[in-house]
């Protein structure tokens, strides 16, 4: 009975030693995604490198909520039913088309919010939400960037965020 008692109080006491320990830190890893997809004409389509998948990007985000992020490279390519994906398309014209921003437990920011403070680049030229890129720019390969240049209320340590940029492909 006394060994019983012995070892309860000594794991009592480690217990309560552990408990006491240095103060802690916590940290959170998140992964996101969306679902890929493209959504191909009877003559174009838009692929990755060298005419592979569209890998995602990685948001690089500040204690703020603002973020940079890496390139994502866009292709813009022939494309039919039979042969499948083909060369490069020299003579297209990119545009954003769309663009969403989500912060989980804030919520997607507004369009407005959109408009003032978050800004898509194609190959670093910055774009106008649904404004086509310069037919100077007009090229077979872009590589799109997203930042949002504004601090979002209510983010903290922990918050994820996503963001998705639609982009249009043309041949002119």
């Amino acid at each position: 009975m006394l060994k019983k008692t012995m070892l309860a109080m000594a794991l009592a006491a480690t217990a309560a030693t552990v408990m006491a320990a240095d103060d802690k830190a916590s940290a959170s890893a998140v992964w996101t995604g969306f679902v890929p997809g493209v959504v191909t004409d009877s003559a174009i389509t838009i692929t990755g490198r060298d005419g592979g998948q569209i890998l995602d990007g990685t948001l690089l985000v500040l204690e703020d909520g603002s973020f940079t992020s890496t390139p994502v490279r866009l292709e813009a390519r022939d494309y039919d039913a039979v042969d499948g994906v083909g060369d490069l398309v020299t003579n297209a014209s990119w545009t954003v088309d769309g663009i969403q921003v989500l912060y989980s437990g804030v919520g997607t920011l507004s369009d407005e919010d959109i408009e003032s403070n978050v800004v898509v680049s194609f190959d670093g030229t910055d774009m106008v939400n649904r404004d086509p890129i310069s037919t100077y720019t007009v090229r077979p390969v872009v590589d799109v960037q997203i930042r949002n240049k504004a601090a979002v209320v209510g983010v903290t340590p922990g918050t994820a965020v996503q963001a998705q940029v639609t982009v249009v492909a043309t041949v002119i």
